[in-house]
């Protein structure tokens, strides 16, 4: 009895205390429109042809 209840109380708990998450991508900028990426786009180089580049 004792095990159900403390059950109940905790599964009571876990679906009262978290808040549904929510998620709003108004705020964000697609990379084409972006100077910050058009920025790193233009300073790019292409390392995968070289392993040691990042040596």
């Amino acid at each position: 009895m004792r095990r159900l209840l403390a059950l109940i109380f905790a599964v009571s708990v876990w679906f009262c205390a978290i808040s549904p998450a929510s998620a709003s991508l108004d705020h964000l900028t697609p990379c084409s429109e972006s100077a910050a990426f058009q920025a790193r786009k233009a300073e790019f180089v292409n390392t995968t042809a070289d392993p040691n580049s990042g040596a």
